[in-house]
């Protein structure tokens, strides 16, 4: 799990510089239900700096998040990414108390599930890309689809967490150009100071599926701009998927088909639906 261990360096204090987790293929993790103890994925690091995770692929997480960054991450990059078929409490994507320069750009979630513990009663997990007790992330040109909660949710957690010295402020999170389709609900923000624009939205399971935790409001496209501006460059389309084999994603939005090779480098073929 990249934390110290028997060390004379304490969990709060501890960075990891300079990692790179490239091209490696996750399957069938997590098979153990013990999620609600938290740390539970199929590629999970702490603390991290100067750091990339790029061009993996992750399939079948059985009870756990497939990508979680925990704690405190500074300059890091998740990029490049396929995510597919997770049952979870939390994400398929996971960034936790993390406040400085992290981008998710360019990755791929099919299919993320709710893990509902009955002993917990917890109704979460299921979101594409979650986030908890951040600030400072950027969103950019992600593909989420099949999701039972959010494409992408930053959850407010109101007890402070001053990890590295500061608490959060639920600020400065950008959601942009992202395509969100056949998810419960499409993007959950902590309160208006954030930005979102130019993002593609199809189908939804839940009406008003634009979210404010504070105040709590649920809205429409049309009034998710009226009442923030945010999305004055999004727009909502018919989208249609197909996933074969895990290899390919034939992806229709409105006019156009897109057929994504889920074995090759995802990034320029994402970049082509925004050309």
């Amino acid at each position: 799990t990249g934390t110290p261990g028997n060390s004379d360096v304490h969990y709060l204090h501890a960075q990891q510089s300079d990692i790179l987790v490239e091209g490696c293929r996750f399957f069938h993790n997590c098979w153990h239900d013990f999620e609600e103890m938290w740390e539970n994925a199929s590629l999970k690091l702490h603390h991290l700096k100067d750091s990339v995770f790029a061009h993996n692929f992750v399939s079948g997480t059985e009870h756990g998040c497939g990508i979680w960054a925990d704690a405190q991450n500074t300059n890091f990059l998740m990029t490049g990414n396929v995510v597919l078929h997770t049952v979870n409490q939390y994400g398929a994507l996971f960034v936790e108390g993390s406040k400085d320069e992290v981008t998710v750009c360019h990755n791929i979630v099919v299919d993320s599930k709710k893990n509902i513990d009955p002993r917990e009663k917890l109704d979460d997990g299921g979101n594409g890309f979650y986030t908890q007790t951040c600030e400072d992330i950027a969103a950019i040109r992600n593909i989420f689809l099949g999701c039972e909660g959010s494409g992408v949710v930053h959850h407010y957690v109101p007890e402070a967490f001053c990890g590295g010295g500061s608490g959060q402020s639920a600020r400065l999170f950008t959601v942009k150009e992202n395509v969100i389709s056949d998810c419960a609900r499409w993007v959950t923000l902590p309160e208006e100071h954030n930005t979102v624009d130019g993002n593609i939205y199809g189908t939804s399971h839940e009406i008003a599926p634009l979210r404010m935790l504070m105040p709590v409001s649920h809205h429409d496209l049309k009034h998710w701009q009226k009442n923030f501006g945010f999305d004055l460059n999004g727009k909502e389309e018919t989208i249609a998927y197909t996933l074969e084999e895990d290899k390919l994603l034939t992806l229709t939005i409105g006019e156009k088909t897109y057929i994504i090779d889920l074995t090759a480098d995802i990034v320029p073929q994402i970049d082509a639906i925004f050309a």
